[in-house]
């Protein structure tokens, strides 16, 4: 269980490095960058996120960017009327 488990970090590792390298030729870099300025959001988050999302400027608003990543707010709109 020891060996599989430094395997996988070694694997980790690994990954995180070519990610790391790979990210400065990428287009949406600057976006990456921002991102890893906020509090807890690392490299591969921001990665991850620019990976799923890319350009957020293709939303026409915050709403429809919130709704695609699933973090849209809703409003619960409760009837008038009363069950007897």
């Amino acid at each position: 269980m020891l060996q599989a488990e430094r395997n996988a970090t070694e694997r980790l590792n690994r990954l995180a490095g070519l990610i790391e390298a790979l990210v400065p030729e990428w287009d949406l870099a600057p976006a990456v960058n921002a991102l890893q300025a906020l509090r807890g959001v690392a490299l591969i988050s921001a990665v991850t996120f620019m990976a799923e999302i890319g350009d957020v400027r293709r939303f026409e608003t915050p709403v429809k960017r919130n709704r695609a990543i699933g973090t849209a707010c809703l409003t619960l709109v409760r009837s008038s009327r009363t069950r007897v």
